[in-house]
């Protein structure tokens, strides 16, 4: 579910033809650039018993315990009215399915991506801070991407709030996510 429209699409035009014991199989549930598959998960989770992570992979599948109802309204993603709460609730509960590191501090990542991406640069930053602070040792990967992006907001704040005016998320652009990843 690389982004929001087709992980919207998938929850209103998939889901609720899946019959009772499907397996869904989220291969990116441990990988920063997919946060919105935590919320969706997290919004659906009293129709889904999380299975298991896939040792060594970003991978984690769910089964289907209860038919899901074609009105899937409660499961429509939007940034711009997710709240700061229910991004806590939803990480708290992802975080809670997963022993394993990396992908613990990956989940972090996209917890952190997510702030930043419904503009609460605030919190992402100090969720940031905290989670950096609770390692000894951050892996090679997201945590390190998303610290690489917190640091371009701080030189493109204005950029990136003038393109949310105007109805962009660079945020959620991947040329954008890239050029902050190399430098």
């Amino acid at each position: 579910m690389k982004n929001i429209r087709i992980t919207n699409n998938v929850a209103q035009q998939f889901y609720p033809y899946l019959i009772e014991n499907s397996y869904v199989f989220h291969q990116d549930f441990c990988h920063f650039f997919e946060p919105w598959i935590h919320i969706l998960q997290y919004r659906l989770k009293e129709f889904f018993r999380p299975v298991l992570h896939v040792e060594d992979s970003p991978s984690f599948v769910f089964q289907l315990t209860k038919k899901i109802p074609h009105d899937l309204k409660l499961a429509k993603i939007n940034l711009e009215t997710i709240n700061i709460e229910e991004i806590n609730d939803a990480f708290a509960y992802s975080l809670s399915l997963v022993d394993e590191e990396p992908a613990r501090q990956n989940i972090h990542a996209a917890k952190i991506y997510c702030m930043f991406a419904c503009s609460y640069f605030n919190e992402g930053k100090d969720c940031l801070k905290d989670v950096l602070s609770s390692y000894d040792f951050v892996e090679k990967g997201n945590l390190q991407y998303v610290s690489k992006i917190s640091s371009s907001i701080d030189k493109d704040i204005k950029l990136i709030k003038s393109n949310l005016e105007s109805g962009v998320n660079l945020l959620l652009d991947l040329d954008y996510i890239t050029k902050a990843n190399s430098t």
